[in-house]
C-alpha cells in the first residue's frame, strides 16, 4: 500500500471512529427524544432508566446551552433562569441563545394561590349556585344541571364538542381526524379570548413563561391536544386532555377523568354510575364505575368552566411540575397535583387533579 492510500485509509479510519465515539456522547443532543438505535440516550429520562451516556450530567445539566430561559427543573444542580449555571451571565444574556429575552422566574406559592383566586373570580362562564344541583339521596351525583343554559355558551358548546373524538381504551392506536383537528383549534381559538385565559397569559408573560398569546396557544397545544404513547412501550393512544378532560379506560379500571361537566354527560347517559362522593367547597371526590369499570376515587372542580380548568392545571404544570401546587378556590385552600409524561422529551400533562 502506497504512503498516500495509506494515509487516507488512517484518515477515514479516524473519521468512522470519532464518529461511532460521538454516537455514545451527549453534545448537540440533550433532550432529544428517545432514539433506540444509540447505546445511549440525553434526555431527561435517561437517569430514571440507567441509559445515559457518560458525559450527560457534564453536558446536558450543569450547563445553560441550549437551556437558557427552561423552567425550574429540580433534577438539574443548577438553572438557567434566574438561578445561574456557571455560563449562565455569558450564554444566556449575551451570546449563545440571543433570541430569548424572558427569563422565566420561580412563582411563589403566595403568588399561585392568588392568580388562581383571580382566575376563579373572572371565570364568566362558571355555573351558578343555581344550574347544579347535587342528589341529596345518593342515588345519583347529579340531581338538577341546567344543561340548556350552559351549553348556549361556547365554553361547553365547543368543550362537549370534543368529548367524542377519543377512544378512551388505553393501549388501543389514537387518531385524530381532520375535523377533529378542526374543532380543537376551535375550541383554542375560543377559550384564549375568555377572561380566565387572559388573565393566565398576563401573568406567565410577566414571569417570562411565555412571550406571546401565539406562543402560549402553542404551549397549550402541546401539553394537552398533542397524543403521545401511555406507555413507554406502547402505541400513541393518549392526551393530557383526553385523560384530565376525558376520562380513560384500562382493562380492569378507569383512569384520569377530572371534569365535572364529563360526568354529568355520562351519568345522563347512563353508562356511568356514581357510588359515593366526599365534598371540599366547590371540589368533589367520587368513586364511580364506567362501562363496567370502576375508580375508588376521582376528584374534580365542580361548577367551573372548562377552560378554568385547563387554565388552573396548566398553571400548575409549568409552576410545580411533578409535584403539589397551593391554589385559592372560592376562598379556600386545595392542591393541585400535577404530572408530566417521563418517558419522553418536552413537558406534556400526563396527569393533573385536586388532590384531596
Amino acid at each position: 500500500m502506497g504512503p498516500l492510500r495509506r494515509l487516507v485509509s488512517l484518515i477515514l479510519l479516524s473519521l468512522i471512529i470519532n464518529a461511532s465515539a460521538n454516537e455514545e456522547l451527549c453534545d448537540s443532543r440533550c433532550g432529544a427524544s428517545l432514539d433506540r438505535a444509540r447505546s445511549c440516550q440525553c434526555n431527561s429520562a435517561c437517569q430514571r432508566y440507567g441509559d445515559c451516556c457518560e458525559d450527560y450530567v457534564d453536558c446536558c445539566l450543569e450547563r445553560c446551552n441550549g437551556r437558557c430561559g427552561a423552567l425550574l427543573d429540580r433534577t438539574r444542580s443548577c438553572q438557567c433562569n434566574d438561578e445561574c449555571c456557571e455560563d449562565y451571565l455569558e450564554c444566556c444574556l449575551c451570546g449563545c441563545n440571543i433570541e430569548y429575552r424572558h427569563c422565566p422566574v420561580l412563582i411563589t406559592d403566595d403568588e399561585l394561590s392568588q392568580l388562581a383566586e383571580e382566575l376563579y373570580d373572572v371565570d364568566s362562564n362558571k355555573a351558578a349556585s343555581s344550574d347544579v344541583i347535587l342528589e341529596d339521596l345518593g342515588v345519583q351525583l347529579f340531581y338538577y344541571v341546567n344543561e340548556a343554559s350552559l351549553l348556549q355558551k361556547p365554553s361547553y358548546s365547543l368543550f362537549f364538542s370534543l368529548l367524542d373524538n377519543y377512544n378512551p381504551y388505553t393501549g388501543q392506536l389514537e387518531t385524530l381526524s381532520s375535523e377533529e383537528l378542526y374543532e380543537i383549534n376551535q375550541y383554542l381559538d375560543y377559550i384564549l379570548t375568555t377572561p380566565v385565559m387572559v388573565t393566565l397569559i398576563t401573568f406567565l408573560k410577566q414571569k417570562g413563561y411565555t412571550s406571546s398569546d401565539s406562543v402560549f396557544r402553542d404551549l397549550l397545544d402541546e401539553l394537552w391536544f398533542r397524543l403521545y404513547p401511555r406507555s413507554s412501550s406502547g402505541p400513541v393512544d393518549s392526551s393530557g386532555f383526553e385523560h384530565v378532560m376525558v376520562g380513560e379506560l384500562e382493562p380492569s379500571s378507569v383512569t384520569g377523568f377530572h371534569n365535572w361537566f364529563r360526568f354529568y354527560q355520562l351519568e345522563k347517559a347512563g353508562s356511568l354510575t356514581y357510588t359515593g362522593f366526599i365534598l371540599s367547597p366547590q371540589v368533589l371526590k367520587v368513586r364511580m364505575e364506567w362501562s363496567g369499570k370502576s375508580k375508588s376515587q376521582s376528584s374534580f372542580f365542580l361548577g367551573t368552566s372548562p377552560e378554568y380548568d385547563i387554565a388552573v392545571y396548566t398553571m400548575c404544570a409549568l409552576a410545580r411540575t411533578n409535584s403539589r401546587c397551593p391554589i385559592i378556590l372560592a376562598g379556600k385552600s386545595v392542591h393541585i397535583q400535577t404530572y408530566d409524561v417521563g418517558h419522553k422529551s418536552g413537558l406534556q400533562i400526563a396527569t393533573s387533579y385536586p388532590a384531596i
